[in-house]
């Protein structure tokens, strides 16, 4: 159950001296040394994470700080908030909120049909409620930039302000073209995205070994001690990738 979960990841293909799944060197792209910090030490919060009832399900969050509250939508989908305790250095002016979405890491398992990028977004409005927060920033990583754009552009009178870190607008608009689309996604990525994991195994296998092309001068072999506090959710990551598949912003995009 939610709170009680282990995660299953195993950090072998990357447990090389180089800390790369093949023995290269971390890239740096010729620039100097890592320049990352630690992340804030929780405590063991992960474990006593609250609880909020929302829309039907349970959803399980952290937080730290006192001030405006921040909402930060983590990525996959198929993993959870614990990945992003650097945005917890906000605390010092904002309330810093992680959740797990619907479905993900410790928060329950409602049915999968409920997994539906307006359902996020309406959810992000529910626990802004739960809050009490009339206005809120988001965060939104990856896929919590999918969901970050849909709460924006559904309840544009919720949301004060929008990051968006490394994520798009979805699927094309209309008159876009295909082949402005720009360079292709490398093999190996691309392989390791082409179907959806039916299995925490399969999930592990497909992404530890491309860890490397999500961080910039983060130390791979740290992301993949990072991923060993994740509780996967594969049965979500394939949904996910369904829903993502029929979604886009493009057009809407002049709504935020």
């Amino acid at each position: 159950p939610p709170g009680s979960c282990r995660s299953s990841w195993s950090t072998s293909a990357l447990e090389t001296q180089s800390g790369h799944p093949d023995g290269r060197a971390i890239r740096s792209g010729g620039r100097p040394g890592p320049i990352w910090r630690p992340p804030v030490d929780t405590g063991g919060r992960e474990d006593a994470m609250s609880t909020a009832a929302i829309n039907g399900t349970t959803l399980r969050y952290d937080e730290v700080g006192t001030g405006p509250v921040c909402l930060v939508l983590h990525g996959g989908l198929g993993l959870d908030q614990s990945l992003y305790r650097e945005f917890d250095r906000l605390g010092d002016r904002l309330r810093v909120v992680r959740y797990d979405h619907r479905g993900n890491g410790r928060s329950a398992r409602p049915p999968l049909a409920t997994l539906t990028m307006p359902q996020l977004a309406d959810d992000a409005v529910a626990m802004a409620d739960r809050l009490g927060a009339d206005r809120v920033h988001v965060i939104g990583h990856s896929y919590g930039g999918f969901v970050g754009q849909e709460l924006a552009i559904r309840h544009p009178d919720r949301v004060r302000s929008l990051v968006l870190v490394c994520t798009g607008p979805g699927g094309l608009g209309a008159g876009e073209d295909p082949a402005d689309l720009g360079a292709p996604v490398p093999a190996d990525l691309a392989a390791a995205l082409a179907s959806a994991p039916a299995s925490v195994a399969e999930a592990a296998a497909a992404m530890l070994p491309v860890l490397h092309y999500y961080v910039h001068r983060y130390p791979v072999a740290e992301l993949a001690r990072r991923m060993m506090a994740v509780v996967p959710a594969p049965e979500s990551m394939a949904r996910s990738m369904q829903v993502l598949a029929g979604w886009s912003a493009v057009d809407r995009l002049a709504a935020i």
